[in-house]
């Protein structure tokens, strides 16, 4: 976790977006709960990650 936590950090905008999307979508069905529980990620910025990995 702390791995995932200092990478989004050193990202900055849709980069960093996109890495939490990519994330939460390894890690199941729970991720975004997961992560916004351990990690302090806002589910909202995920789900705009997501978005944005999927459109390109």
């Amino acid at each position: 976790m702390k791995l995932w936590e200092d990478t989004a950090n050193q990202l900055k905008g849709s980069a960093r977006r996109k890495f939490m999307a990519q994330v939460v979508d390894s890690s199941g069905r729970s991720g975004q709960v997961f992560a916004q529980d351990h990690l302090g990620w806002s589910r909202s910025t995920i789900q705009k990650g997501a978005i944005e990995l999927a459109t390109g």
